[in-house]
């Protein structure tokens, strides 16, 4: 089925395996996916607003398995999709999450297209959503595999023997913020293994130089990246402790001084370990308790208290923990127990333990063997807003209703009205005043609660904050002289031309009959709401908005659509008004409509629009300035 939705508007380390936080798209709200290695299959829980988790049912059995032991589990950053690692079937399972959390299975043939080495164990998806990286436990190595536009993967060739080997024994591994560089501990011989990543995910080794600077702990295991980029820890079973690195230029790393036995002692037998979005704690999974880390200055550690009998104890056999994209909650996963342990995160990163409403809320059954969290993205603010300008020294309205925030609510709205004044407000409806006639660009910036705005945070395996520039929104806003009511024209004394004040959408999404190509079982209608100044005729166009690149042609620069000649030149957003109107006719005050979806006789198909109000022209007057609001066809 094809649905319109209005759009106005990990921290995670990975071992063993993972349990992914899930805010996946059009999921009523985020969710914990849990690798079950004894049982085959992902295990799923929703997140209530204190932080316990309730278990989600599986559609069918089918739907949540997975091939032989599953270990690691990794969210794509726009939280549609899921992988796991299977180590005893050296294979990837890949699933599409839908609207409810629940999964359905991604076809992909585990002897070809999604075959990744023998013992497959960590996992990780970059930055951009493009690649999948994996470490091979037997034969030592990383595999590679891009990302097709259905989830389905491919494999990118690269010889594990000698340009994607690594040390002995490769466990954890992590991409940098930037999406440019691969780190992967090898727990054989105590060491590190860097790569660069190409632009079509193809590796190339970095070399350590002194080979000491890649160096670690004893039987090293999981690794993370602070949301800078600047520096690398890794946890170290054998010695108990954390290691610590800054990145330098070019990918590599140089260790910071850490003492084992002080500033960077675990608890015994540390396997993962965690960042929190803001980059100012480290937690780390012991078996049986999570220890603490303030981050500081120069990436140095500092231990946060936090008693392991008591306050920071876990249910044992630790093999995962999380951050949540608010930096409000960790989770831990327990080998041994079978179930998730949750803690809120205090001022100074002091943990205090969730108890589950329900125990068996926690569990995902006997014998399961379940491994390590992480917590998928944030998908962040999209922003929108409408303008109704005065004229120069009156009162100019300014709506961000239509904004969209799927995840977390607006936290705030900022606006730079293009004259040289700003505003941060909590309300979406707000003023300005112009003071002289000109055309002006108005920008709008969004923050939800969890503080994803138009940066990316990543911190190894899954974004936390999946922000873009859909953060912003910019209008140009026409501002005329003040009226000097001398008529003319046609008469009228001064009359005044019908203003849409606010377009919006009723409801926030419906279903498009054959867009797609693909028939709906239904036909939804949705309502779209407008408020006119005086009763007129508005005629309604719509746009496509379309990702182009930017090319100079003479002394002028278009948004040209995207070639295999420009690919690579700098993204601009394409904006095409299609053939057709809709014409209505409204009283003044709040007028609705049902819009279909379909335009021009035919049904959208799936993208980027916006439906553009634009009332008739009244005589004697200025032109009316025409209102939009945004919207896309999903699948």
């Amino acid at each position: 089925m094809t649905s319109l939705k209005v759009r106005t508007g990990i921290v995670w380390v990975l071992l063993c395996g993972t349990i992914v936080l899930a805010a996946p798209s059009g999921a009523d709200a985020s969710a914990v996916y849990v690798a079950s290695s004894a049982s085959n299959r992902v295990s799923s829980f929703a997140i209530g607003a204190t932080g316990a988790l309730t278990p989600i049912a599986c559609d069918l059995i089918a739907n949540c398995q997975t091939g032989n032991a599953p270990v690691g589990v990794a969210i794509d950053p726009s939280g549609r999709r899921l992988y796991a690692t299977n180590s005893n079937g050296a294979s990837v399972s890949a699933f599409n999450i839908g609207a409810a959390g629940g999964l359905s299975p991604i076809t992909c043939d585990p002897a070809t297209s999604c075959h990744i080495g023998t013992a497959p164990i960590g996992i990780a998806v970059d930055p951009s959503g493009n690649h999948v990286f994996t470490t091979a436990l037997v034969g030592n190595s990383v595999r590679v595999s891009s990302i097709g536009a259905d989830g389905a993967l491919t494999p990118v060739v690269c010889d594990p023997t000698t340009i994607c080997h690594t040390g002995s024994t490769p466990y954890g591994l992590a991409v940098d913020p930037s999406g440019q560089h691969l780190y992967v501990v090898n727990r054989g011989d105590n060491t590190m293994s860097v790569f660069t990543i190409g632009t079509s995910g193809v590796l190339a080794p970095v070399p350590c130089l002194p080979a000491a600077n890649c160096q670690t702990g004893t039987t090293p295991t999981g690794v993370a990246i602070e949301p800078s980029g600047h520096y690398l820890y890794v946890t170290n079973q054998g010695s108990a402790s954390v290691s610590v690195f800054a990145i330098g230029d070019g990918g590599t790393i140089s260790p910071v001084a850490c003492n084992p036995l002080t500033s960077c002692k675990t608890g015994t037998n540390p396997q993962p370990l965690a960042i929190d979005p803001s980059g100012t704690h480290v937690f780390v999974d012991n078996p049986a308790s999570v220890s603490v880390f303030t981050i500081g200055a120069g990436g140095v550690l500092s231990p946060v208290t936090c008693d392991p009998l008591t306050i920071c104890k876990t249910s044992g056999g630790g093999k995962g923990i999380a951050v949540d994209p608010a930096g409000g909650h960790v989770y831990v996963s327990s080998f041994t127990a079978n179930d998730v342990t949750a803690f809120s995160i205090g001022v100074g990163g002091v943990l205090a333990p969730i108890v589950c409403a329900v125990p068996t809320n926690c569990q995902t059954g006997n014998g399961s063997d379940i491994f390590s969290l992480a917590i998928s993205p944030d998908r962040g603010p999209a922003a929108s807003f409408s303008a109704v300008p005065g004229t120069a020294g009156s009162v100019s309205q300014f709506d961000a209703s239509s904004s969209v925030s799927p995840d977390y609510p607006v936290a705030s709205y900022s606006w730079d009205f293009g004259d040289g004044q700003t505003l941060a407000s909590s309300v979406p409806a707000v003023t300005h005043t112009y003071a002289t006639v000109g055309a002006y660009t108005a920008t709008l910036s969004l923050v939800d609660q969890a503080g994803c705005s138009t940066a990316i945070v990543f911190t190894g395996q899954t974004a936390s904050c999946n922000g873009s520039a859909k953060a912003h929104a910019t209008q140009t806003v026409t501002i005329a002289a003040p009226s000097t009511g001398g008529g003319g024209g046609g008469g009228g004394g001064g009359a005044s031309a019908a203003a849409v004040s606010k377009l919006s959408f009723v409801h926030s999404s419906f279903s498009v009959k054959g867009a797609a190509k693909k028939k709906a079982r239904h036909t939804y209608g949705a309502k779209v709401r407008y408020t006119l100044s005086r009763a007129a005729g508005v005629t309604f166009t719509v746009s496509l908005q379309s990702k182009g690149r930017k090319v100079v042609h003479g002394k002028k620069t278009t948004c040209d659509r995207v070639t295999r000649k420009n690919r690579k030149r700098h993204s601009c957003t394409r904006t095409t008004v299609l053939k057709g109107h809709i014409s209505q006719t409204g009283r003044a005050g709040s007028n609705t409509f049902t819009f279909s979806g379909r335009f021009n006789g035919k049904p959208l198909a799936v993208g980027h629009y916006r439906l553009i109000a634009t009332p008739a022209p009244t005589a004697g007057a200025a032109l009316a300035k025409p209102a939009s609001a945004a919207f896309s066809i999903v699948r």
